[in-house]
C-alpha cells in the first residue's frame, strides 16, 4: 500500500498544492484497492497501523510547521489519518467476524456428525449409559460416567446436562428401576420371535 507522503522539496509556492492533491489521491486509491481486494487481513491491518503511525508523526514535522501557513498540508494528512483510522476499525470488525466464523465451523473434538438423533427420554439414555458402564462394555469399564454420557450424547445429538440427577431419580423409583432396559429386552425378544415366525411361514 502506498503511503501518502510530504515531499522534501515542498516550497512556499502554491504550485506544490497539485502535488499534495495527487499524493493524497494515490493514497486513497491504494487504500480502497487494498481494502476491497486483500485476502490477508492481518497484513493489511499491519500496513494500516504503519500508515497511521507515519501520519501521526507528521504533526511534529518541523517542515510542516514552517510551511503550513502557505500550503494546507494539515488538510491532507488529517483526511488521510481519518481514512486510515476508519479502515482500521473496519478491518478489526472483519477479523473478529472471520475468527467467529472459523470457530463456528470447527466441530468439538468429540462431536460426531450424524443424522441419527436420540428421541427417547434422558432417563432412558441414562439407563443405557450406566448399564454400559456397569457391564464394562466400553474400555473394560475404565471410563468415567461423565465422559461416557458426553460420548453418547455426541453420537445421538442429544443434550443431557443433568444426567446425575436423572440417575438419582432412577435409583429411587418404586418397583421396577430399569424400565427402559427391560423394555429393550422385551422388544428385542418380540422382534426375534417375529423373525422366527416369518421364516416358518415362508418355509
Amino acid at each position: 500500500m502506498r503511503f501518502f507522503y510530504i515531499p522534501e522539496y515542498i516550497s512556499r509556492s502554491d504550485a506544490d498544492l497539485p502535488l499534495l492533491q495527487n499524493n493524497y489521491k494515490e493514497f486513497v486509491t491504494s487504500l480502497f484497492t487494498e481494502s476491497e481486494n486483500t485476502n490477508n487481513l492481518t497484513a493489511f491491518y499491519n500496513q494500516l497501523c504503519f500508515a497511521r503511525t507515519e501520519l501521526r508523526s507528521l504533526r511534529k514535522d518541523k517542515q510542516i510547521k514552517q510551511i503550513n501557513q502557505y500550503i494546507p498540508i494539515k488538510k491532507f494528512y488529517k483526511k488521510a489519518l481519518e481514512l486510515a483510522d476508519t479502515q482500521l476499525k473496519l478491518v478489526e470488525i472483519k477479523i473478529r467476524v472471520s475468527f467467529k466464523n472459523q470457530s463456528e465451523e470447527e466441530e468439538p473434538p468429540n462431536k460426531i456428525k450424524s443424522k441419527i438423533k436420540w428421541t427417547g427420554s434422558i432417563y432412558e439414555l441414562v439407563e443405557l449409559g450406566y448399564a454400559i458402564l456397569a457391564t464394562k462394555s466400553v474400555n473394560n469399564g475404565e471410563v468415567d460416567i461423565k465422559e461416557l454420557m458426553e460420548f453418547l450424547c455426541s453420537i445421538f445429538d442429544f443434550e443431557a446436562k443433568n444426567f446425575y440427577h436423572a440417575y438419582t431419580t432412577i435409583r429411587h423409583r418404586a418397583g421396577d428401576r430399569t424400565i427402559y432396559l427391560n423394555r429393550l429386552k422385551e422388544k428385542l425378544m418380540e422382534k426375534m420371535e417375529e423373525a422366527d415366525n416369518r421364516k416358518l411361514r415362508i418355509g
